[in-house]
């Protein structure tokens, strides 16, 4: 029992650097895409910052990980 509730801290901790990741992509992307077009709103900065150099929503795979790792406990608990 001990081994799942590591890995659920895991799961969590996972999750949560992806959500992270996906903040910091963004607020780069942001920032590079002032630098550039300092004159553009943010509203325009922000939705080129969705495609800019870093991709945005790459970090947002740890969050789908740890969404099939959260199955996978699921998926066990049923077999118990």
């Amino acid at each position: 029992m001990k081994v799942i509730t590591v890995f659920k801290s895991i799961l969590v901790i996972t999750a949560l650097s992806g959500f992270y990741g996906v903040y910091l992509h963004l607020v780069a992307n942001f920032e590079f895409e002032k630098e550039i077009k300092p004159t553009a709103s943010n509203w325009d900065l922000f939705l080129e910052s969705l495609s800019g150099a870093l991709p945005t929503l790459a970090p947002f795979s740890m969050v789908v990980l740890a969404l099939i790792g959260y199955s996978y406990l699921i998926t066990i608990n049923q077999k118990q």
